[in-house]
């Protein structure tokens, strides 16, 4: 099959393209090695290399192209200068398929493109699009949801979300994220503390995301300070972009927002580490990719009973603490930090993914 993938290139502060992150990367890849021969089109909203920028050839004769324009400073124009680009490689490409993924922009061009060339059109929901920024502008949800409607088949990162969707399509696979197990897997802890030249001789609990207002990070600030007490030689590390004051407390370290590829070694560096979430229309139709990222490293860890953790984590009762309550967290912690017992679970990875969205794509709905 010849696919033509329309995609934003930034997302949770991430380049797709600089730090080969996310499903825009890695699901073209998986599709690639399968023979199939793909075209990306990223939309950049920093300034970045333009044009045909990185090119890969798989030994089943699979072809991944990535192209990438800017925005510019002017988002709209850009993005109708995209529309375009995209529109002259439908004729120029010809493919099989559009593939629409990251947002409702791309969701609603991609729509219109298939309908225009006569395609099959499929769309990627990776979080609840209808709680992004895009989806405020006027007009844009009843085209989204047009878009939805119409098309071929729509692939969602959990069932959660799936349940929404299928207000507007029957026509869904579950696709959760996967694990790439060539950077997420055990490493010496000693040798990752000092490349992030945290302590080497202390326990250290970490937590690696967003840190922002609505994840609950205060159990998590109050529950260190508890956990002190007892462990003496305790130290929290934290690494992603922050939108709250740290506690200036006492072994404390914020690395700031790390690449992609530090993170397993952050991981890797903690003896026990801490998923936070909260119910919101957000966090509520996401896939916990870092439980399986931690799953893959075997670190410990412990998680709020937000309801996608709570299902993957159903016969780990041990490793889950109550929403918002910090006895619960304490105690949780404590298990853990005294008798370390990670969860031993399957981990999915990216070409078993892959493998199922071919047939998808074949499949009539």
């Amino acid at each position: 099959m010849k696919i033509l993938i329309l995609t934003k290139r930034q997302t949770t502060h991430r380049d797709i393209l600089d730090e080969r992150f996310g499903r825009s990367w890695h699901l073209p890849h998986a599709l690639a090695e399968l023979g199939h021969i793909l075209e990306v089109h990223c939309l950049s909203y920093q300034d970045k290399t333009e044009g045909d920028i990185l090119t890969f050839e798989t030994g089943k004769g699979g072809k991944l192209t990535f192209n990438s324009l800017n925005a510019g400073p002017f988002g709209l124009f850009g993005f109708l200068q995209y529309a375009r680009q995209t529109n002259r490689a439908v004729k120029e490409f010809r493919p099989d398929i559009i593939y629409a993924m990251s947002d409702t922009l791309y969701a609603i061009l991609g729509h219109r493109l298939a309908r225009q060339h006569r395609l099959r059109f499929f769309c990627d929901c990776q979080d609840n699009y209808e709680t992004y920024a895009s989806a405020r502008l006027p007009g844009i949800l009843p085209l989204f949801r047009r878009a939805l409607a119409a098309a071929d088949g729509v692939t969602c990162v959990s069932a959660l979300l799936s349940e929404q969707l299928a207000r507007h399509t029957s026509k869904i696979l579950i696709l959760n994220n996967g694990v790439s197990r060539e950077v997420f897997f055990p490493r010496d802890q000693q040798v990752c503390r000092r490349e992030l030249n945290l302590p080497t001789e202390s326990r250290l609990i970490g937590f690696a995301g967003s840190l922002t207002p609505d994840r609950g990070l205060n159990i998590l600030f109050e529950g260190f300070e508890r956990l002190k007490q007892e462990f003496r030689d305790l130290h929290l590390v934290l690494a992603g972009s922050s939108k709250i004051d740290i506690p200036r407390y006492e072994n404390i370290h914020h690395l700031g927002l790390l690449p992609h590829a530090k993170i397993p070694v952050f991981l890797n560096a903690l003896d026990l580490a801490v998923i936070c979430n909260q119910p919101s229309r957000f966090y509520d139709y996401t896939f916990p990719i870092k439980t399986y990222e931690i799953l893959a490293c075997g670190i410990p860890f412990i998680a709020s009973d937000h309801v996608s953790v709570k299902q993957v984590l159903r016969d780990y009762p041990d490793c889950l603490y109550l929403t918002g309550n910090i006895e619960s967290f304490i105690r949780a912690a404590q298990r853990q930090l005294r008798e370390p017992n990670p969860p031993r679970l399957p981990v999915v990875t990216w070409k078993d993914l892959g493998q199922r969205l071919e047939s998808f794509f074949r499949s009539e709905h």
